[in-house]
């Protein structure tokens, strides 16, 4: 194919075909700093997961987050938003739970071939992740499991 004149390219796709391919891309690209990262040993994955939390962290101080509820608020909006994940909030300034009804991050690791071997030590990256990213907003974090249903709890 050859184009001779310049073409503009504006935005076109819907937000679920958006969805869809963000949280498929962001899965693979895990998937595979994971996969490297484990080849040069826990140090340095504990490095970049700080480096990781440190640039997640910013996001929330931007959105002037300082309750549990203004936190679970905020991470809801970003996956829905990024990923198109559903996600139901509710709480308080002292305590909020955060459920996934659906999580398009774990939808597209899924769909990636995860295995349910990789998926299980994912979860327990996700419950570190979730205790680690609550400190930073002087909170505690708990991930708790009903089935395969994850819930958040941010307390003060």
């Amino acid at each position: 194919m050859t184009t001779l004149q310049k073409t503009l390219i504006k935005p076109t796709w819907k937000a679920e075909e958006i969805h869809a391919i963000n949280s498929k891309m962001a899965a693979k690209q895990m998937m595979v700093t994971m996969k490297v990262l484990a080849k040069h040993g826990e140090e340095i994955k504990k490095e970049w997961e700080t480096e990781m939390r440190d640039s997640m962290k910013q996001y929330f101080v931007e959105k002037n987050v300082k309750t549990p509820i203004e936190f679970a608020q905020a991470k809801a909006e970003l996956e829905a938003n990024l990923y198109g994940s559903e996600v139901e909030v509710w709480g308080d300034d002292k305590e909020a739970h955060f459920t996934y009804k659906t999580c398009g991050m774990w939808k597209a690791m899924e769909a990636c071939g995860v295995t349910k071997e990789q998926m299980e030590k994912m979860s327990s990256g996700f419950e570190s992740c979730v205790k680690n990213m609550a400190q930073e907003f002087g909170f505690q974090g708990e991930l708790k499991f009903e089935g395969e249903i994850p819930t958040i709890t941010y307390r003060k």
